[in-house]
């Protein structure tokens, strides 16, 4: 669900149809980095860029929890790849 609600945000900008997979997400069962990375992809969507720089600072602190170091090393680069594309040149 979070995957899809990333895709329908960031590569389609279509924050309704994100919000919907956001609302759709088990909220105590999932991870919470699942749903800041929705909400990160929405607030881009909408070219809040300056919130979704915020959502990701919000994301690499849950980052900073995962026990697994490799999967935390792995998801750490996506997110600046992806706070990279957010910044202006």
């Amino acid at each position: 669900m979070s995957d899809a609600g990333v895709f329908q945000a960031g590569r389609r900008r279509r924050a309704g149809l994100a919000e919907q997979w956001l609302a759709d997400m088990p909220q105590p069962s999932s991870p919470g980095w699942l749903r800041l990375r929705v909400e990160a992809a929405i607030l881009e969507a909408r070219s809040d860029l300056d919130g979704a720089l915020a959502k990701l600072a919000d994301l690499e602190k849950a980052f900073r929890a995962l026990p697994d170091q490799a999967q935390r090393r792995m998801l750490q680069q996506l997110l600046e790849r992806w706070r990279s594309e957010l910044r202006p040149p």
